[in-house]
């Protein structure tokens, strides 16, 4: 259902438990994550009195579920199907949904009138669930796949198992993933180490904190600081105006901001630079304190403290990123918040500044720095439950903000969505005395910062890769750096088939009277260069080989060998690529080389059976007939290849592709590489659960953030002709 309890003035998804008491034999609600045990039914609100409340208009559904990311129909939708599918005993992942979401999406979040009823009979057997109710409730869910968990956001997000297929469902389930910059290239967090290492022999530590980072470094932006005021305060200002804080403002905002920037705060802008870029693009005059609320950023309390920290070391002023725990943002509790401190030249110390709030020099009781929270945790002198932060618990955000405010002392200030080897082991399980000890010998070390201890820090850091930056929210990022270039570890490469592709000009999309056309697909005339494509996806047999020579961690499946590889990012696509000395096909690469000369919708005529490929083949084309439906991967090579020698390109799994999703630009139609910026990543060909018309040559499906991975995305590699 949803929780008041847990941001005020906001219902937010929570799942916790219904637990019978014997005594008074009546259920009472028991949270977990929060250590409430019998509460008052007036502090949770569950789905099925939501639901009807908002068929009834008597509540506001921007109020209801993630802020900053999904309010409204599609979560109260969501927590009705997942509830009703836990009080009938399967208790499903927060990354599974039912296919009835995919339709909500894709027609403007709205429901039809079935689905509607569907929902309604749902709620009404809910409120009431004795054995009858319960029976009822089966009957509903087994006769009606729509409300069936048969799919999971990060496979594609919707493209897993029954693939959407709308372009713009991926926007509405972007999962965390790895930076990247409007430049469309990828910042992970290897490639973004600090340019700006301490070293006391070399440099003050003034003048280390004057030094960018390459993460406060504004490039060729710098002239925008130009005629800024010096005033702390009305830099501050500036700051708050460029911004729209995703969870403080994004609420009262979220009419005037499309819903494929609400997740901005996420990946999209790791670097000043980045976010200097991207306010330009939106408005030319640069940082202006009149900037309008749908020409801003969508970010939080990281991009307003690195932005600050930039323009003050422009000005010659020291200035560094904090994390900890602010005091001030709600009362009674610790809420993990990430500031700046300043240097104060004239009282020649350091002073606390928050630029999302205003706030400049204010009292340290009002902020407890990470290393701090740490020893009073250590010394069982705080109490945990106040510094949990939705639902987790307090001993992983203590973890996470010492890690976080290591790295931004140390000139790194990371994405807070990257994170330390170390946060696996605080989320599985309580840390060891050997895990603790160098966050014992950091955070003492951190409660005087002189050159000494600075130069200590570094070499702490530089020593334990369990506390380096090597790994990010939704995959790794180890060896990113090191190991994807193709100039490490290239003993034992996987073995891969690779066929010629000839060069040629074709028709790039689909005719207007092409069955299930979306309107992405304008048809073009596209040159493209010879080259050399992987006869088959890649499998995890290749795949696990390139795992254990960089340190990865293989990506989890049922089936492995020569099953197409799945689970992995569009990132941990690149890294493969490089590694083999390879790159991933532009999109135009790979609809020519899926097309194979033929301009029907798919390369085997104007009809694709099951006999052909692996898709849901209930669901057939337009005038075709159906076939099976194996709602598995099946393995590489099943089928026979395509005129050009090609396996697999329709059906099976989706394929990542280089280029970011965009309009075509008919005025590039040699070699074309897709926009320069974006949010998501191309993907092409179809999974094992979609119906055939998202299998065809031409289908986009709007693409996904390259930080998604599921069971139902792969990719191929390719060679350029030398």
């Amino acid at each position: 259902g949803f929780a008041p309890y847990l941001i005020p003035g906001f219902h937010a998804n929570h799942v916790i438990c219904e637990v019978w008491n014997e005594n008074e034999k009546r259920w009472m609600l028991v949270d977990p994550s929060t250590d409430k045990v019998d509460f008052s039914r007036e502090e949770f609100n569950f789905s099925y009195d939501v639901w009807l409340k908002l068929q009834k208009k008597e509540i506001n559904p921007n109020l209801y579920g993630v802020p900053g990311r999904y309010t409204g129909i599609i979560p109260i939708s969501m927590v009705v199907c997942g509830d009703m599918s836990s009080v009938l005993g399967t208790e499903y992942p927060a990354f599974q949904y039912p296919p009835m979401m995919d339709e909500i999406m894709q027609n403007s979040n709205q429901l039809d009138t079935k689905h509607t009823e569907t929902l309604n009979r749902i709620s009404e057997v809910m409120k009431s669930l004795d054995f009858s109710g319960l029976m009822k409730l089966r009957v509903i869910y087994n006769s009606t796949p729509e409300i069936q968990f048969t799919r999971q956001f990060g496979s594609n997000a919707n493209k897993n198992e029954n693939k959407a297929g709308d372009k713009n469902v991926s926007a509405e389930r972007s999962k965390i993933g790895t930076g990247s910059t409007p430049e469309g290239k990828s910042e992970t967090a290897t490639e973004q180490t600090s340019k700006n290492t301490f070293n006391k022999d070399k440099i003050s530590i003034l003048d280390f904190y004057r030094q960018y980072s390459s993460f406060t470094d504004p490039g060729e932006y710098a002239y925008l600081y130009k005629n800024l005021p010096e005033s702390l305060p009305e830099l501050c200002s500036i700051v708050k105006s460029q911004f729209i804080h995703v969870y403080e403002e994004l609420p009262q905002y979220s009419d005037q901001i499309p819903k494929e920037r609400w997740n901005e705060s996420l990946s999209m802008y790791p670097t000043v630079q980045s976010i200097l870029k991207s306010l330009l693009s939106y408005d030319s005059r640069g940082l202006v304190k009149d900037r309008k609320a749908e020409n801003r950023l969508v970010l939080a309390c990281r991009e307003y403290a690195i932005l600050l920290a930039s323009i003050l070391k422009d000005q010659g002023i020291p200035a560094r990123v904090r994390c900890g725990f602010a005091t001030y943002l709600n009362p009674g509790s610790y809420t993990s918040h990430i500031i700046c401190e300043v240097w104060n030249k004239k009282e020649k110390r350091w002073m606390l500044v928050d630029p999302s709030k205003d706030m400049v020099d204010f009292g340290r009781e009002q902020f407890e720095l990470g290393n701090d929270s740490w020893l009073k945790m250590q010394n069982n002198e705080i109490d945990l439950k106040l510094y949990s932060m939705m639902g987790q618990p307090g001993k992983v955000m203590i973890t996470i903000a010492l890690c976080h405010d290591l790295a931004g002392i140390l000139g790194s200030e990371y994405l807070i969505m990257q994170h330390s080897p170390i946060l696996v082991s605080a989320f599985q399980q309580e840390l060891t005395e050997k895990e603790m000890e160098p966050l014992n010998r950091v955070s003492e070390l951190m409660q005087l910062m002189d050159a000494d201890n600075l130069s200590k820090l570094q070499g702490i850091y530089d020593s334990t890769p369990q506390i380096q930056f090597t790994e990010r929210v939704g995959g790794s990022l180890r060896n990113d750096e090191n190991n994807s270039s193709g100039t490490k570890d290239t003993k034992n490469k996987s073995e891969i088939e690779f066929v010629d592709i000839p060069g040629g000009t074709f028709l790039m999309g689909s005719p207007e009277t092409e069955s299930g056309r979306e309107d992405d697909e304008v048809q073009h005339q596209v040159t493209v260069s010879g080259f050399k494509m992987s006869k088959y996806p890649v499998t995890f047999e290749q795949y696990d080989k390139f795992c254990e020579a960089t340190g990865r961690t293989k990506p989890w499946s049922r089936e492995r060998g020569n099953h197409p590889v799945s689970q992995v990012t569009w990132y941990d696509a690149q890294a493969f690529a490089e590694w083999m000395g390879c790159r991933l096909p532009t999109e135009a690469e790979w609809e020519y080389a899926a097309r194979a000369k033929t301009t029907t919708p798919f390369y085997t005529g104007d009809c694709l059976t099951t006999d052909q490929a692996n898709y849901n083949g209930e669901k057939p084309y337009k005038n075709c007939d159906e076939g099976e439906n194996r709602k598995k991967v099946l393995p590489v090579g099943s089928f026979e290849p395509n005129p050009f020698g090609l396996y697999d390109m329709h059906g099976n799994i989706w394929e990542w592709c280089s280029d970011w999703y965009g309009e075509y630009d008919k005025s590039k139609n040699i070699d074309p590489k897709g926009p320069d910026t974006g949010t998501k990543k191309i993907n092409r060909g179809g999974g094992f659960y979609d119906p055939a018309w998202r299998c065809r040559s031409a289908y986009r499906a709007g693409g996904d953030p390259p930080g998604n991975k599921g069971a139902g995305i792969s990719f191929r590699v390719v060679k350029s002709e030398k």
